[in-house]
């Protein structure tokens, strides 16, 4: 299989949020240039229809849900129905996008605003490709997700949909979390049968070896931002600081701190800040033998 790349030259996108109801985790792409996808050269044209808000994941890797997942609707003449699923854990900065689609989750900013959302797709195409563990595809291609002919997740359960899983979630910030899960949660359909279902795997991956190193230095760093939340929301209590933007602030001075710590190189000195290294980290073209 091919490599997942979308096609759009512009910087947002124009969304348009259902009315709040069962539906109102769905944003419609309103443009009519919307992003295209082809899941191989001179294949169907597939284009960006939905995105889709889900708290907790439908979707489990290796039997783990996540915090939230986005889900990416295409369709192609047919009609045929094709989906980019991204999944999102707790701990670390949200990319933009991810920034923005939470504060439009926010009722009282929907509800009153009387202007149409948008959102940064480059953002999107950055931070999904990102999770691309070839070096020569960095910001241009995904090629590390799993594939499988599955179902529409509503009623009424259409077969036939081409479902692409990025294998690698993306960090969401806590309280981005907060407002997804606040304003939706549960919305996800359950884990369905595999039913002898075929799963396809596109795994552009390094050595086993470091794979396993990966795996447990992004387990390790996962322990430590949970660590690092419980102490700030402790933080949080002694000094009765209860307004989201309040929490927010103290939770960035915290990343502030962390950061500069890293720069400095003295992290040993203070171990209950949260290291925030990229997980799990790609081979620089330097690393190449």
């Amino acid at each position: 299989m091919d490599a997942l790349s979308w096609q759009f030259s512009g910087q947002e996108i124009s969304l348009h949020q259902r009315a709040e109801s069962y539906n109102s985790h769905k944003f419609d792409v309103k443009d009519t240039i919307k992003p295209l996808m082809q899941l191989e050269e001179g294949g169907d044209e597939y284009r960006l229809q939905t995105i889709d808000v889900h708290a907790p994941s439908e979707n489990a890797v290796d039997g783990v849900k996540y915090a939230a997942e986005l889900q990416f609707w295409h369709m192609a003449p047919g009609p045929k129905y094709m989906v980019v699923s991204v999944m999102f854990h707790k701990g670390g900065e949200s990319p933009l996008f991810l920034n923005q689609l939470s504060k439009l989750l926010q009722k009282g900013v929907y509800q009153y605003n009387k202007l149409d959302p948008a959102i940064d797709f480059q953002s999107v195409m950055k931070s999904v490709s990102a999770t691309s563990k070839n070096t020569t595809n960095v910001g241009e291609k995904i090629d590390n997700f799993f594939r499988f002919n599955g179902s529409l997740t509503e009623p009424p359960c259409t077969e036939g949909v081409i479902w692409n899983i990025v294998r690698e979630p993306l960090s969401i910030f806590y309280y981005d979390a907060d407002e997804i899960q606040q304003d939706l949660a549960p919305n996800n359909r359950p884990l369905q049968p595999s039913n002898d279902r075929t799963v396809q795997v596109v795994a552009n991956l390094q050595s086993s070896a470091v794979r396993a190193e990966a795996a447990a230095h992004a387990a390790a760093v996962l322990q430590l931002r949970e660590a690092e939340h419980r102490k700030i929301m402790e933080e949080a209590a002694q000094k009765k600081v209860e307004r989201r933007e309040d929490l927010v602030l103290l939770h960035r001075e915290h990343a502030e701190v962390s950061r500069l710590l890293k720069l400095e190189g003295t992290r040993a000195a203070l171990p209950h800040v949260c290291p925030s290294p990229s997980l799990p980290r790609r081979k620089r073209e330097s690393d190449v033998v």
